[in-house]
């Protein structure tokens, strides 16, 4: 995915956000699973923070760029190596290639 196609995703959903400040809410990089961050409170979190809030079995919501898609679980996010030990993944059942990101 183009980085700007990413970046316009994940401002989008921040706006959406911002309605639910009382809650926490968590961006997802799909298909790969990685947590690009959280918004609560008005602060945003980064991926370590959000990682380490989320439980295993949480409910994501899934966005294309056209708009919600469906819903998936995803297990408990942790750290990895391989990737990048700032950026956690939330690791789920099935590979999800048709959207662009999720929001818990």
């Amino acid at each position: 995915m183009p980085f700007s196609a990413l970046a316009l995703c994940a401002t989008f959903l921040v706006v959406i956000s911002t309605a639910q400040t009382a809650e926490r809410s968590t961006f997802v990089e799909l298909p790969y699973g990685l947590i690009i961050g959280a918004h609560s409170a008005g602060k945003w979190l980064t991926s370590e923070q959000a990682g380490k809030a989320l439980e295993p079995g949480g409910k994501y919501r899934l966005f294309t760029l056209e708009g919600k898609a469906g819903e998936a679980i995803g297990g408990k996010p942790a750290p990895n190596a391989d990737v990048c030990p700032d950026v956690w993944p939330v690791p789920r059942p099935e590979i999800i290639r048709s959207c662009s990101c999720a929001m818990s």
